[in-house]
C-alpha cells in the first residue's frame, strides 16, 4: 500500500517535471539562439557545430535549471492534491505529511548528486569550450577586417613574486602585447628592478617572457634611487614564469569562471587579501548549491499542504516567498562573508542549516 502511493505521487510529479524543464530548457533555447544564431552562421558552423554549440549552452544551464523546475514540479503536483482533496485523504488515513512526501525527498536527494556532480565534473569543461566559441563569435567581425584582432588593456599582480605587470594592446590569442611595464618588488614593497618595453609576448614553448626594444632599470631597496640603467633590443627573462591565461582570468567575470578556474585563481591569491574572501565563497557555492532541491522540498510543501484559510493560492504565496526569502538570507550571508564579519565556509553554509531547521519545524508541526 505504501509503495503504490509512493509510485502515484512519484508519478504525477515526474510528469509535471518534465513538462516545466522542458519548457523552461525549450524557453532558454529560443534565448541563446536570438542571441547567437546568426553570429554563428556568419562564421559558417556547419549543423553539427551549431548542435554542438546550443546542446553545450543548455546543459550547462541545467544546475540552475534542475532545482528551480523540480520546485515549480512541487508546486503544480501538491496543489493539484489540494484541490482535489487527495492530501486530506492521506492524511486522514494516519500519514504524516513526510511520509506522504518520502518519494520526493528521495528524488530532491538523487537529483542534488545529479546536479552535484555536473558542476563539478562536466560543466567546467563545457564552460571552457563555450567561452572559446564565444571569443571566437565576438571577434568574427574584427578579424575579418584587422589582422591584430582583439586587444585589451592588461593589468596583474603576481602576489607570490611581488610583480606588477601593465601591458597595453594585448592580444589574447597572441599573447603578445606593445607598451609594457613591469615592476618588481621585495618583500617589504620597495621597488627593486623596473623593465620598461616597446612590446613584449609570451613564449608558449619555453613558457617565459621576452622584452623587446626596452630598458631594465635597478633601484636602491632602502633610499628608492636608481642605480643603473641597461638598454636592449631583444631581450629574454627566464625567471618570469607568469602565464596571460592566469593575468585574463582575473578579468573574467565571476560568474562566468568554472569550477577549475575559480580554484586556481584562490591559488593565485594571498590568504591575507580581502577580496579571496569573494572567490572563495563562489568556490564553496559550487559545493553546495547542488542541495538546493532538498531545501526546496523542506520550504515548498509544508506551506502547499496546509490549504490556509482553504485558498490555495496563499498558500503558493507563502511557499514561493519561502523560496525568495531564502535567497535574500543568502544573500545577505553573502555579503558579511566578503565584509570579513563570518568567514566564507559559514557564508555558504548558514542558509542551508537555517532553512534546513526551519523545514524540520514544519514538518514536525505537521
Amino acid at each position: 500500500m505504501m509503495f503504490i502511493i509512493d509510485r502515484y505521487i512519484f508519478k504525477i510529479w515526474l510528469g509535471n517535471f518534465v513538462l516545466v524543464l522542458g519548457f523552461l530548457l525549450g524557453l532558454f533555447f529560443c534565448h541563446q539562439v536570438y542571441d547567437n544564431l546568426v553570429d554563428l552562421l556568419r562564421l559558417e558552423r556547419s549543423l553539427i557545430q551549431l548542435f554542438h554549440f546550443f546542446s553545450i549552452s543548455l546543459v550547462i544551464l541545467t544546475p540552475m535549471l534542475i532545482p528551480l523546475s523540480f520546485f515549480i514540479s512541487i508546486l503544480f503536483t501538491i496543489l493539484g492534491f489540494q484541490k482535489s482533496a487527495q492530501l486530506t485523504v492521506l492524511k486522514s488515513c494516519g500519514l504524516s505529511l513526510f511520509r506522504i512526501s518520502r518519494s520526493l525527498w528521495f528524488v530532491s536527494v538523487i537529483l542534488s548528486i545529479i546536479v552535484f556532480f555536473l558542476s563539478l565534473f562536466l560543466i567546467p569543461n563545457l564552460v571552457e569550450q563555450k567561452n572559446n566559441l564565444m571569443i571566437g563569435i565576438s571577434q568574427s567581425d574584427i578579424s575579418a577586417l584587422v589582422d591584430t584582432g582583439k586587444t585589451e588593456l592588461l593589468s596583474y599582480e603576481n602576489f607570490h613574486e611581488n610583480r606588477i605587470w601593465y601591458i597595453e594592446d594585448f592580444s589574447p590569442d597572441k599573447y603578445a602585447g606593445a607598451y609594457t611595464i613591469l615592476h618588481q618588488m621585495d618583500s617589504k614593497g620597495s621597488e627593486l628592478n623596473r623593465i620598461i618595453a616597446k612590446n613584449s609576448f609570451y613564449d608558449k614553448d619555453l613558457k617565459t617572457w621576452v622584452f623587446i626594444e626596452g630598458t631594465e632599470l635597478f633601484f636602491d631597496p632602502v633610499s628608492g634611487d636608481p642605480l643603473r640603467s641597461v638598454k636592449f633590443k631583444h631581450k629574454q627573462f627566464l625567471e618570469l614564469k607568469e602565464d596571460p591565461k592566469d593575468f585574463l582570468l582575473f578579468n573574467r567575470k565571476l560568474s562566468s569562471l568554472s569550477f577549475y578556474q575559480l580554484k586556481e585563481l584562490i591559488d593565485l591569491i594571498p590568504k591575507n587579501l580581502e577580496f579571496r574572501r569573494t572567490y572563495l565563497i563562489e568556490y564553496y557555492g559550487f559545493f553546495i548549491a547542488p542541495f538546493l532541491s532538498i531545501i526546496f522540498v523542506g520550504i515548498s510543501i509544508p506551506f502547499l499542504s496546509k490549504g490556509i484559510y482553504g485558498n490555495s493560492l496563499i498558500s503558493l504565496f507563502y511557499a514561493t516567498a519561502g523560496m525568495v526569502l531564502f535567497f535574500i538570507i543568502q544573500g545577505v550571508f553573502q555579503v558579511l562573508g566578503q565584509q570579513a564579519l563570518i568567514s566564507p565556509l559559514l557564508a555558504v553554509l548558514l542558509p542551508y542549516v537555517i532553512f534546513g531547521a526551519f523545514s524540520l519545524k514544519l514538518y514536525w508541526q505537521e
